[in-house]
């Protein structure tokens, strides 16, 4: 299963039970076939359950921000809490050194905006790994 396709089914999920609509859309749309179809929402769904606290509410994918530059970012996910903001990006392949320093921007830019007690968080979908980015 190619994590663009997986990234584009989770950009459709903001609770659980929003992910076999947005699998039967990959099926229905031929980006995936059926097997494939049953394949990606196992593996997602059990990736969510793993995660759920950052499921469990309404949280924002692929919402727009600009930094202080004017440049566009969209995190994966972003969920604001009472404790803070939640901002968690979505990876299916190994770990490249510029991924902590893309989701320190989008913290940087919610620092910014006055939140406090900003986290991120790189989520390695396939395995379940999760690295904090600090």
């Amino acid at each position: 299963l190619a994590g663009l396709e997986l990234h584009g089914i989770l950009s459709k999920v903001n609770r659980p039970y929003d992910l076999k609509p947005a699998v039967d859309d990959s099926v229905r749309s031929g980006a995936l076939s059926a097997a494939q179809g049953e394949e990606a929402l196992s593996l997602l769904a059990a990736a969510i359950d793993s995660r759920s606290e950052w499921f469990s509410s309404d949280g924002r994918n692929e919402l727009s921000l600009f930094d202080r530059f004017g440049k566009e970012k969209r995190p994966d996910r972003v969920v604001i809490t009472q404790q803070g903001v939640d901002i968690i990006d979505y990876k299916f392949g190994d770990f490249e050194p510029g991924y902590e320093k893309q989701v320190r921007g989008y913290m940087n830019i919610y620092r910014s905006l006055g939140y406090k007690n900003v986290r991120g968080y790189l989520w390695f979908v396939r395995t379940g790994e999760v690295r904090d980015v600090i």
